[in-house]
This record gives structure tokens, C-alpha cells and sequence, in this order.
């Protein structure tokens, strides 16, 4: 792995919370296996059962850490189902989760990854919960993957791993169809539509809806628009984004998690 430091690095993104002790013991079975690991929590506060949310939180952060960088994303309201737990390499990053659409982002749009199903007991813990796969599974599978166990040794080749159809919008001529797809600490709703998507689109014009609301032209910033009021931007992922001036937009439009977004270029919505 390609560390810049030699020191393995594993990141942990979940919907587990903090009150339990969920993500410690997941953190107890890494640190047993690979003590010099440096374990780092992305977040426990993805809202349960989100996938989509949890897809797009990793999109924004996987880069952003070393080559070789381990990232163990457990969002899985199918555990003990017949979903897949998968280990992926992709753009020189490892990635261990359910195959449950949480990596539609990082294998969407037709990227290049190698990917694996988890099957070797030996990767494992001796007895697995039906329930609790990060810590019996993926915490062991990634301690292993991080100490430079091969790719290959996890298991047989996964394939057609699934991508979410709702993490990229459609596109229309003079229109875009989107979705929420993540709803952050501030109330702010992200979607599914990037700058790219709106090429050719006048920002001062266009115009954008969700949950009956429109809103006419974007802002650079919240600075220049009154409290409450309801604003449209790109935020720091290169997403849409719509935030209210010191209020929660969730709140304030009753939207959240794939709830329809809709852009078009004023005056036809169609």
C-alpha cells in the first residue's frame, strides 16, 4: 500500500451513532489485529438506513486521504440479507462495505475497480453475527487488507455491483431531474445535480423547485440574502445545493432524502 508514512490508515463511515458501542468494538477488532493501525472516524451520524445519503458523504472525503487508504462504509439495513459484502479497489483507494448501491459514486459513471466478495473465514471473525457484519466482517477484512493481504484472497471476483439510479439526475434538453440526496448538519439539502450537469445554464435565470418551492437564479453566498429566506448554490462537492440563511431548509420545506429536484432554464419547464 502506498502510505506516505507506512502507517495503514482506515476510515469509518456508519449510521451506528455514538451511544452504543458499536463503532469501539469495530475499533477494538482493527487495533487487535493491526495495532499500529491509524483508525479515523468520518462520521456515525449518517441518518439510519440511508444508503444514498452515506453514498454521497463518502464521495466527499474518499479522495482527499492517502494512496492505499482503507475505507470502511457500513450503512446496511440489509445485513444478513442477500446482499454481498464486498472489498473494491478503485482510483488507488480500498473500500469495504455491502454491496447495497453505498459505492455508487466511487464505481458510478462507468469507472474502472476490481472488486471482491468476502468470503475467506480466515479474513473473519470466528463467529459471525447475523446482525453485526462491521464488526465480524468488514473490521476484520479491512486490519487484514490494510497489514497487505491481497485483493485476490478475500474471495471470487464480485460482479455487477449495484449503483443507485437516483445518485445522478437525468438530463433534458432544457431541464434537469434530480434528487436529495443527503440533508447535512445545517438543514442544507444536496442533490444529485453537479456543475457539469448545468453547462450552458445562466446562473442569474435559471430556476429550481422541490417540494412546490421555486427558487429563481443561484447565489454565490449566503451573505446578501435575508434570515430564513431560501437559497440555491454550489456547495464545496460541486453539488446543487439548497440552504436557508441561518435556518434548516429541511425544516423550512419539509424535504429531504430523495425528494424530486427540478432545474430548468426560465421560461419553459419542459
Amino acid at each position: 500500500m502506498d502510505m506516505k508514512d507506512n502507517i495503514p490508515i482506515i476510515t469509518l463511515l456508519t449510521d451506528f451513532g455514538e451511544t452504543d458501542g458499536y463503532t469501539g468494538s469495530m475499533k477494538g477488532v482493527i487495533h487487535t489485529l493491526l495495532p499500529q493501525a491509524r483508525v479515523i472516524d468520518i462520521s456515525h451520524h449518517i441518518s439510519p438506513f440511508h444508503i444514498l445519503s452515506g453514498a454521497y458523504v463518502l464521495k466527499t472525503y474518499y479522495s482527499f486521504f492517502p494512496p492505499g487508504t482503507v475505507h470502511v462504509v457500513v450503512v446496511d439495513p440489509g445485513v444478513g440479507g442477500s446482499r454481498k459484502n464486498v472489498v473494491v479497489e478503485a482510483m488507488g483507494y480500498y473500500f469495504l462495505t455491502p454491496d447495497n448501491g453505498v459505492l455508487s459514486y466511487v464505481i458510478g459513471e462507468n469507472r474502472k475497480y476490481r472488486a471482491r466478495e468476502i468470503k475467506n473465514r480466515e479474513y473473519m471473525a470466528e463467529e459471525v453475527s447475523a446482525t453485526f457484519h462491521g464488526r465480524d466482517i468488514f473490521a476484520p477484512a479491512a486490519a487484514h487488507l490494510a497489514s497487505g493481504v491481497k485483493l485476490q484472497n478475500f474471495g471470487p471476483p464480485a460482479k455487477r455491483l449495484l449503483v443507485f439510479n437516483e445518485a445522478f439526475p437525468t438530463i433534458f434538453p432544457r431541464k434537469v431531474s434530480g434528487k436529495i440526496v443527503h440533508t447535512d448538519h445545517f438543514g442544507n439539502l444536496i442533490t444529485n445535480i453537479t456543475r457539469e450537469h448545468l453547462v450552458g445554464f445562466d446562473r442569474r435565470s435559471i430556476v429550481v423547485g422541490t417540494s412546490g418551492r421555486t427558487v429563481i437564479g443561484l447565489s454565490e453566498t449566503y451573505s446578501r440574502r435575508g434570515r430564513g429566506e431560501i437559497v440555491v448554490y454550489f456547495g464545496s462537492s460541486g453539488h446543487l445545493e439548497i440552504g436557508a440563511v441561518e435556518a434548516s431548509a429541511s425544516f423550512l420545506l419539509k424535504a429531504g432524502v430523495r425528494d424530486d429536484v427540478t432545474v430548468w432554464k426560465r421560461g419553459k419547464e419542459t
